[in-house]
């Protein structure tokens, strides 16, 4: 997962060269993302939201993390998502090899049909080697809901400082990720998609009958490489203040008939202050 993503890979895309401080802090963010995209695949619409996540990150490299991702262009279940996570980074070699573990619940509403909506939860782990040229990381997620999907994430990136002065740092880092797994989380969201939409007519006074899409489940329990996300982080940061705009654009593969991939560019915003 990205994120992502709320999916999640807890070593900051932006690091440099610095020592990491030696004392627990806080963090809180907002995060605001063009589409909600996961591996290549969204609503049929476009989807805007608008995340807000408050941490609190141990000295010993633990942390915890409460996230509510809201959705303005409704008229009502704005508050779609939230998540709670906790994690632990660690460093294997110093300056080469980090590691992270994590594990994220999800708590979505009953008429959801943003395309994470089947996810229950995620345990998560990760590798990261930086080769001064370029970095690698890796990353395992086990998915679970009414199914389970297992996913390995695989990037390359090269962080770029492009001025430093004093406090003052702007960076970029472009990277290329590719997401393979299988995807049993996927095909229950195509095939609750549209019950979801009548029972929310429902609940607004509008008789509608239970029903469910035909999905090819089979497809989706196979393990394929399914999307190849080519993205271009922008980072700055002054003192404990953070800011990224992060454009993205996804390339799924092994779609299926029925899916939605019409909208593959996103732009992700954040801002994010320490504390």
């Amino acid at each position: 997962m990205f994120l992502l993503l709320l999916t999640c890979f807890s070593v900051s895309i932006f690091a440099s060269d610095e020592p990491e401080e030696n004392k627990s802090y806080f963090t809180a963010s907002v995060n605001y993302s063009t589409n909600s995209v996961w591996e290549g695949r969204s609503d049929s619409i476009v989807t805007p939201y608008i995340g807000t996540t408050l941490g609190y990150h141990f000295k010993f490299g633990g942390y915890i993390n409460g996230t509510l991702n809201f959705y303005p262009n409704r008229k009502d279940n704005v508050l779609d998502q939230s998540v709670l996570q906790a994690g632990y980074d660690f460093t294997l070699i110093k300056d080469k090899l980090k590691g992270a573990l994590s594990y994220s619940a999800y708590f979505n509403s009953k008429y959801s049909t943003q395309v994470r909506s089947e996810i229950q939860g995620v345990t998560s782990a990760g590798l990261s080697y930086d080769a001064k040229i370029v970095e690698w990381s890796v990353n395992a997620d086990y998915d679970f809901g009414n199914k389970s999907d297992f996913t390995l994430t695989s990037s390359l990136s090269r962080w770029i400082e492009v001025f430093s002065k004093g406090n003052n740092t702007l960076s970029v880092n472009p990277t290329v990720t590719g997401f393979a797994g299988t995807q049993n989380l996927y095909a229950e969201y195509l095939k609750n998609r549209v019950n979801k939409i009548k029972l929310h007519g429902k609940k607004a006074g509008t008789s509608t009958a239970s029903t469910t899409a035909t999905v090819q489940t089979s497809e989706y329990s196979q393990f394929n490489l399914v999307d190849i996300d080519l993205a271009l982080p922008v980072g700055y940061s002054y003192h404990d203040l953070s800011f990224s705009v992060t454009p993205t654009y996804a390339i799924p593969l092994h779609v299926q008939s029925g899916e939605f991939t019409s909208h593959p560019f996103y732009v992700n915003f954040s801002v994010e202050y320490k504390f």
